[in-house]
């Protein structure tokens, strides 16, 4: 695609890499599983589930350096679709035992 002279972008474009994670999840109570993890700052998008049951909510963490960016609460039975900018880590953390499905498209600058 060449940029549009009109939009102020420069004429370089950056290329940029992107993977794809998906993988199934389970936590046990009062337990954080890291579910992604990079040696680099990333951004991306992606989707999680949790499995109907009793398992009550769970929230998705977004770390950077092992601060806390933001979280995201996702009721029981629920997906979430994401957009985050400037992770290196991806937790998920409940009050009781659940499962679920987690979908990460992370973005970064290839070497």
């Amino acid at each position: 695609m060449t940029p549009d002279n009109n939009s102020g972008c420069g004429s370089e474009r950056t290329e940029m890499a992107q993977d794809c994670l998906e993988c199934d999840w389970y936590i046990g109570s009062e337990q954080a599983t890291t579910v992604y993890t990079s040696n680099e700052l990333v951004y991306g998008s992606g989707v999680i589930t949790c499995n109907p049951g009793e398992n009550g909510d769970i929230r998705l963490l977004f770390l950077c350096n092992e601060t806390l960016v933001t979280s995201l609460r996702v009721a029981n039975g629920q997906s979430t679709m994401f957009t985050i900018v400037g992770i290196d880590q991806v937790q998920i953390l409940g009050r009781a035992e659940g499962s679920g499905h987690f979908l990460f498209y992370p973005r970064y600058s290839p070497l």
